[in-house]
């Protein structure tokens, strides 16, 4: 009898959960990289001239990997791939999340695993290079995102949750699942004691708790991303449906979507004019097209107002010649080791008609052009910015000395840029450039508000910066 009873609690755990699947090695696809099950996560698709600003996510569910929680890779019937061949995303890059999540072994906790993988997004620099990022998660895996996400709804970090425009869950057990607590007397995995129903787990009614207060904060704020998008199964997988309505239910902006799927097919599409696929990816496209317009209705109701800064920024070929047209400030990182205290990083100051030789055989040099305008209606003077500028140090191999290669420790300095004055409506009254002659150059960061003073106000106040273009503000991904 007992032998039984394990018989049909074991076939319930593995065959209702979620799809099984073996493990499968890395699979190098016409697109990109395609995880197996204990692989690292990887772009599936991504531009080679790092020109897509658009990022579409993909977070697998408990038991499952990228290579096989999404359809077959072998056929058209894979989402990642349905999506790279759709033209409305044809400039949208595509990432795979790939976490272990064993049936029998231990593994990271939920919340282990969602700090390892925002690692490895921040490490790749996702936030800084992608203006637009979308997660489409299944089952656990929109536990992980949401963990990801309240990760990042803390101090500086937050500018970087607002790069998330929408998530979609696919049948996530927000309120948990009753047959995860069957699975935990199985299985070693602790991944299972934190699917269990709320009411019997802590670690759940925290996380949904910070997941409210994310809403909740960027509602607050006024600000209309990240948006969230839910949907649940009506159909068993087995004698039991996975996830109903009760434990789907989360905060999300738009009612709960039921889908007359199991489990699994909320995850394998079998075409782009069916559900899930239809339902969900016509979501994304909606949000992205929401999301250009309010951002640049956002612009114009800013820059409606008298305090108010402009900075247009884009990244790429700049001349070696200073322009005559005004004081102009420039960065140089030279590719000779750098010295936090100056040596290899050195600051010009070019007077009006001023020329430096920037000693390259074409006279170009990667770099970041910048000009400070103000379509505000009163005149701005001792206007006063402070640019971070974020690099990696340089390190030598000692037995190799003119070998460079790129180090791990930061270093951040500040850079002030001091204005005289800003006329109303004029174009372009102050520009500033960044060069980058070396690979090691990371980021500039602009602030959100600077110091200058209005036309007929004796003191120094706070003056909102509007910065266009964000996206193309940053240099490429460095290479390691």
């Amino acid at each position: 009898m007992k032998s039984f009873a394990w018989q049909i609690l074991t076939s319930l755990c593995t065959a209702v959960l979620v799809s099984c699947s073996s493990y499968s090695p890395p699979i190098l696809s016409q697109a990109g990289c395609l995880p197996g099950r204990g692989q690292p996560s990887c772009f599936y698709k991504q531009d080679p001239k790092s020109k897509n600003t658009k990022l579409l996510v993909f977070v697998h569910g408990i038991f499952g990997s990228s290579a096989t929680a999404w359809g077959d890779p072998q056929t058209g019937a894979f989402w990642p791939k349905m999506a790279s061949e759709d033209n409305r995303f044809k400039d949208v890059d595509i990432y795979l999340v790939n976490y272990y999540a064993p049936h029998f072994h231990g593994a990271p906790s939920i919340h282990e695993t969602a700090v390892n993988e925002l690692g490895r997004l921040k490490s790749r620099n996702v936030f800084g290079h992608y203006n637009e990022i979308y997660f489409v998660t299944h089952s656990m895996g929109g536990l992980v995102t949401k963990s990801m996400l309240v990760q990042l709804n803390r101090g500086d970090d937050e500018q970087l949750l607002r790069r998330v425009k929408g998530v979609v869950f696919l049948g996530t057990p927000a309120q948990g699942a009753g047959l995860a607590k069957l699975g935990s007397w199985l299985s070693m995995n602790i991944q299972l004691q934190d699917l269990e129903p709320m009411h019997f787990n802590t670690y759940l009614q925290g996380l949904e708790d910070q997941w409210v207060q994310l809403m909740e904060d960027r509602d607050k704020a006024k600000g209309f991303f990240p948006r969230a998008y839910c949907a649940y199964e009506t159909l068993a997988t087995g004698i039991s449906i996975v996830v109903p309505r009760e434990t789907a239910a989360s905060r999300c902006d738009d009612p709960l979507h039921s889908m007359p799927l199991n489990h699994s097919g909320l995850a394998t599409p079998t075409g782009i004019e069916d559900d899930p696929y239809l339902w969900v990816m016509a979501t994304i496209a909606n949000t992205s097209t929401a999301s250009v317009g309010r951002e640049k209705a956002d612009v114009r109701k800013v820059e409606a107002n008298d305090d108010v800064i402009h900075i247009e920024c884009h990244w790429g070929l700049m001349p070696k010649v200073l322009p005559p047209d005004g004081r102009i400030y420039a960065m140089v990182f030279h590719q000779g080791a750098i010295d936090f205290d100056g040596g290899g990083l050195t600051e010009y100051f070019g007077p009006p008609g001023g020329k430096q030789s920037w000693g390259s055989e074409d006279g170009l040099s990667t770099g970041l052009k910048c000009q400070v305008t103000n379509y505000g209606k009163a005149v701005m003077f001792n206007t006063q910015i402070t640019v971070n500028l974020l690099y990696t140090e340089v390190v030598r191999d000692k037995e190799n000395p003119k070998s460079l290669r790129s180090g791990t420790a930061r270093h951040s300095r500040k850079w002030i840029l001091p204005i005289a004055k800003l006329d109303v409506g004029h174009n372009n009254p102050f520009v500033f450039y960044v060069w980058n002659q070396s690979k090691w150059f990371v980021q500039t960061i602009f602030p959100k508000f600077a110091i200058a003073q209005k036309a007929g106000v004796t003191t120094r106040s706070v003056v909102q910066l509007i910065l266009s273009d964000f996206e193309s503000m940053l240099p490429p991904s460095i290479e390691q």
